[in-house]
Parts: C-alpha cells; structure tokens; sequence
C-alpha cells in the first residue's frame, strides 16, 4: 500500500509535469478524493501528516487550482456542489407552479436565511457540514405547504420528499421532509438536519422568533393530537438550540439581528 509520503511525492511531480507541458492551458484532472486531498495539502504547502485533516471532497465537486511556474500555487474554487442543486430561480418557481402565495414563500425565505446564515456560523467554527445542501433544502421545506392547506390528506413533508425525487433531488428531498416537528424525536443524524429544523422553528410567517413564540403559535394553530408528545418535541427543540448555539460565538437572542 502506497505510503502518504510516496503519494504526495508522485502528486507533487505530476503537478510540476503538467505545468511543464501545459503553463498557459486549463487542463480538467478527473481523480479519486484522496488524490484531490493531496493536491489541496500540496498547494497550501502542508506537511504530510496533514494530510489526513483536509477536507474529503464530495462526489462530483469541482475545485479550479491555479498552478504557478514558482510553486505559488493557490485554490481558486475548492469542492463546489452546486451543480447538484436547483437553483433559487427553480426552488421559487415550484412554489409558483403549485399556486403557493406570497406569504408562503416569504416565510421560507425568511427560514432560508437563518439557515444559511447558522450553517455558514458552524462551518467557520469547524462543524463540517454541506452548506449548499442546508441552502436548497432549506428553501424547499414548505414546498408541500399550500397542497397541505387545501388537502388534509397530504402529510406535510412527506409530499415534498415525493416532488423533489420526481424531479431529480432525493436528497434534497429527505432532508426537507426532516423539518417536520415530529422527527426530532426519532433525533437527527447529521447537522444540515439540525439547522434545518430549528431554522423552521425561529421563523414565524416572515420573522424571526424565539423558539418560545414559534410554539405558542404552533399549539395554537396545531392543537396537539397527543400533549406529551409535543411537550417532548419542544423539549428536544431546546436541547437542540443549546447544542447549536454551543458551537457560535453568539446566543440565540442575538439571532434577529444577524439576520437582514
């Protein structure tokens, strides 16, 4: 088995070919994550052992290196996903499409936003999780909302995650049906679910709430079928707020002002 220090070497001189071949050509490498580390720890002139503590690039990410006849290399783009997600333009559009009013769309915008804004806190911080995953997913959430409204057979959710694998996204799906206030207690496996969810649970039509308000209004709106089992969910939807704001430099009160 090829050793890290053998791995770079050969990574090291296959950057230095093709630069010698190549200095003024883009040229497209396609390569196995491992590699990809390698050239990322070999441009930000990590030692070997460092090489274990670069980020593992998701499948199908892009990155743009630009390589430099004095070794002065630099990360121009560094494991973009993108292209694996609709853009904000279509997410808007599937609302429209399904006659979702305004108001609607305003409060997943709003829910967006505390989403984006949480995941790219805990990402600064060294929570490692996709923020363009939490990005869509969290603007979709309610994409089921107004069929809901109109059908009280269609369960909240689980329709979205139905639409989006039809469309092409199943992840983007299963992650925006795990908003749904009863699926904490099952408990989430991963943080772009955790922000998801509390990101829903701070928005209050278009506004930022604390997590207090955002349940008065959900008992009032949605009477429970069962008491301890919405007593539990709330319970858990603190637990989670301390796990999520543990990780920031900031409290939830502090939240509204961040968000604009």
């Amino acid at each position: 088995m090829e050793k890290y220090e053998e791995l770079q070497i050969r990574a090291k001189s296959f950057l230095d070919k093709v630069y010698d071949k190549h200095p003024n050509d883009t040229i497209l490498f396609v390569c196995h994550g491992w590699i990809k580390k390698v050239f990322v720890n070999i441009i930000k002139k990590g030692s070997v052992s460092e090489i274990k503590n670069i980020e593992t690039p998701k499948n199908t990410s892009v990155s743009i290196f630009n390589i430099k006849e004095d070794k002065n290399h630099n990360i121009q783009l560094l494991n973009c996903v993108k292209h694996l997600y609709p853009s904000i333009e279509d997410c808007i559009k599937w609302y429209k499409e399904l006659g979702t009013p305004d108001n609607i769309i305003d409060h997943v915008t709003m829910v967006n936003k505390i989403a984006v804004f949480i995941a790219t806190e805990l990402y600064k911080n060294g929570v490692k999780l996709n923020l363009e995953l939490v990005d869509k997913a969290s603007l979709v959430h309610d994409l089921d909302k107004w069929l809901c409204i109109n059908d009280k057979t269609v369960r909240h959710g689980y329709k979205t995650e139905e639409i989006l694998t039809k469309k092409g996204y199943p992840e983007l799906g299963y992650y925006a049906r795990q908003h749904r206030g009863d699926l904490i207690v099952k408990g989430y496996k991963s943080w772009e679910e955790k922000v998801i969810a509390y990101a829903d649970k701070r928005t209050q039509d278009d506004t930022v709430v604390s997590l207090k308000k955002r349940f008065e209004y959900i008992n009032g709106a949605y009477p429970p079928k069962c008491t301890k089992k919405r007593e539990e969910q709330i319970k858990l939807s603190f637990e989670l707020e301390k796990e999520i704001f543990s990780k920031l430099d900031l409290g939830p009160e502090e939240l509204k002002n961040k968000i604009k």
